[in-house]
């Protein structure tokens, strides 16, 4: 892990109301376990965002408008979630 990430990590992030989504929950669970356990270790008490009906929502309107491509249908649900 880059210094200034860690450095934000140990010393910087309790200064911020953090809220982790759900879908990162699941994608820093993915890949070596071992490497995942730390991610999920890191995170473990941040309070979870769940995928809201708004959320939802907002992430169709910007696919159905082209706003995020096809294909990216994760990323307009980050995007969706953050929104809502």
């Amino acid at each position: 892990m880059c210094k200034f990430t860690l450095d934000w990590w140990e010393n910087q992030r309790n200064r911020f109301g953090l809220r982790i989504p759900i879908l990162v929950e699941e994608e820093i669970g993915r890949g070596d376990p071992k490497a995942a356990q730390v991610r999920l270790e890191a995170v473990a008490d941040i309070p979870s965002l769940s995928i809201s009906d708004e959320a939802v929502r907002v992430a169709d309107l910007l696919l159905a408008e082209g706003c995020v491509p096809v294909g990216s249908e994760e990323d307009a649900l980050h995007i969706g979630i953050a929104a809502a």
